[in-house]
């Protein structure tokens, strides 16, 4: 196993009227730096019901101008400087991912393209998810991948990864649609598995194992959703995995985990480790002070033996 290398997530910060919403690259980066964080993440969601702009509407793929008063543009960035830029993950009632429509694949490339440009670094890592209720979900997101992708190459000589998040109650949720994914995706375009791949988020595979069941016997114990989640989970192949989000559970979402936490994270960090290429893990926590403690989690479980 590698050393894991760690992203600083995309923390909650309060910030005044005059500054864009959004920040930019470089606060970012000096707090990475203080918790030896080697990518920061930065949101590339459509436009949100409290960033009110003229001319577009709640969920609206974001614009040029959009771009330039919801982001920061800093100069002088160092060198070695990398970002996951984390797109919308259709949360919101009116944020639709529509993967089966041509037209709107290619304004979505074009938006992270203008986000690239505003920024004038490129993403290494491009972080896209999964929509609901669509026609060959996953024909239409490789394609829509393969999109993005040769927006870049018209663009710059260099190619982003692209990686797709399981998310709850989404057309890819639980470990068996990834596993799926993963084939269709190595019989339709093998070629395209190096700049592809999946980010897990283990919470996230947890909570869809519990409504699955739910679904099928209504309550159900605590010990068969483990027991579910494990089986999922082996089912995933680890070859796909080129990321991974860790938090922790509770009232709150995204805090930092815990050893007495409901999901069994000692069958996670096994998993982790059977990744024979790089680690590469994203404490997903909604507050500073989290991040630290979540890495110290995460390094202290993957030293156990």
């Amino acid at each position: 196993m590698q050393n894991p290398t760690y992203v600083y997530p995309n923390v909650s910060r309060k910030r005044t009227k005059a500054e864009p919403p959004r920040g930019g690259l470089k606060e970012r980066w000096d707090s990475a730096e203080e918790c030896s964080c080697k990518y920061i993440e930065v949101p590339g969601n459509f436009l949100k019901k409290n960033e009110s702009l003229p001319d577009l509407n709640d969920g609206a793929i974001l614009t040029k101008e959009a771009i330039e008063k919801l982001y920061q543009k800093d100069s002088n960035l160092p060198s070695e400087l990398k970002y996951i830029l984390h797109t919308d993950p259709e949360l919101e009632h009116n944020h639709k991912l529509e993967w089966h429509k041509a037209a709107w694949k290619k304004q979505f490339a074009e938006m992270v393209n203008n986000i690239s440009e505003y920024f004038e670094v490129e993403p290494s890592i491009i972080e896209i998810h999964p929509s609901a209720g669509i026609k060959n979900p996953f024909a239409c997101i490789v394609q829509g991948i393969t999109i993005i992708l040769d927006s870049f190459q018209q663009t710059t000589k260099n190619r982003p990864l692209i990686l797709l998040e399981n998310r709850t109650h989404k057309q890819i949720s639980n470990g068996r649609e990834v596993r799926d994914f993963w084939r269709f995706l190595i019989d339709s375009n093998k070629k395209l598995t190096a700049a592809t791949g999946i980010v897990l988020d283990f919470k996230t595979l947890f909570t869809q194992n519990k409504a699955d069941l739910e679904r099928k016997h209504g309550k159900v114990s605590p010990e068969a959703v483990i027991a579910s989640f494990k089986e999922d989970l082996k089912t995933i192949p680890s070859e796909a995995l080129k990321a991974y989000h860790i938090h922790g559970f509770g009232n709150i979402p995204h805090q930092i985990p815990k050893e007495n936490d409901e999901i069994p994270w000692k069958n996670v960090f096994e998993k982790i480790k059977d990744n024979k290429g790089s680690i590469i893990i994203n404490p997903e926590v909604l507050n500073h002070s989290f991040v630290g403690p979540t890495i110290d989690f995460c390094n202290k479980c993957l030293e156990t033996k």
